[in-house]
């Protein structure tokens, strides 16, 4: 309100800057990034639960938004988006410069790379089960790139990973341009996600030349 902006642009609605947007009086703009209702249903959290608020609130900025943007056509198909006073614009998101650059050395060998938040809804655990999984004479080195909030779903990764005696590296959150060229030099990516609409890992894998 003290800015008075001729638009307000809400950045996803699966936090609070949907919810900004749409209740500031001011012309808006909002941006779908995900759907916390079609992560639930992959998923169910508790009754009283942050996701299942996300949930209500990214309703209430549905019903209210005028103006929307896709990323993905694949929200248009499974969610109900469409009414006679709402303009829907599909707007991909866009890969940075940095993923497009040749890579300049070999990459390495038998090293996995999984770029996003470690928790559940990125199947954290799943790919490290897939790796116990495997021999132990085959199993590939793992790097985490993101952040992890959960204390107690990081202890469960620990224990995975001193359980099987797996070598994982947790790299935390990394600048573009260091995600880019970890890209350039691992394996491949493994997107391991129980739920995902458009997501820019893989996006950023293929502009590197990353198998995926």
């Amino acid at each position: 309100r003290a800015i008075t902006p001729d638009i307000v642009h809400g950045q996803g609605i699966e936090h609070q800057y949907g919810y900004a947007a749409v209740t500031a009086r001011r012309p808006h703009l909002v941006t779908i990034h995900g759907l916390c209702a079609l992560a639930n249903r992959k998923q169910p959290p508790p009754w009283f639960s942050r996701m299942k608020l996300a949930e209500h609130l990214e309703r209430h900025c549905l019903r209210k938004t005028r103006n929307l943007v896709v990323i993905n056509p694949f929200l248009q198909t499974v969610f109900p988006l469409q009414n006679g006073s709402r303009r829907i614009f599909p707007i991909p998101n866009a890969v940075a410069a940095n993923f497009f650059r040749t890579a300049t050395a070999p990459r390495d060998e038998n090293h996995i790379l999984a770029i996003g938040t470690i928790e559940p809804l990125k199947g954290s655990e799943l790919l490290l089960r897939a790796l116990a999984a495997l021999p132990e004479a085959a199993r590939p080195r793992l790097t985490f790139i993101g952040q992890a909030h959960d204390p107690a779903y990081r202890a469960e990764l620990d224990a995975l990973i001193r359980e099987h005696h797996l070598t994982v590296e947790f790299a935390g959150f990394l600048p573009a341009p260091e995600v880019a060229a970890r890209l350039r030099r691992c394996t491949l990516l493994v997107h391991a996600s129980r739920d995902e609409h458009a997501p820019m890992a893989i996006a950023e894998a293929l502009s590197s030349g990353t198998p995926v």
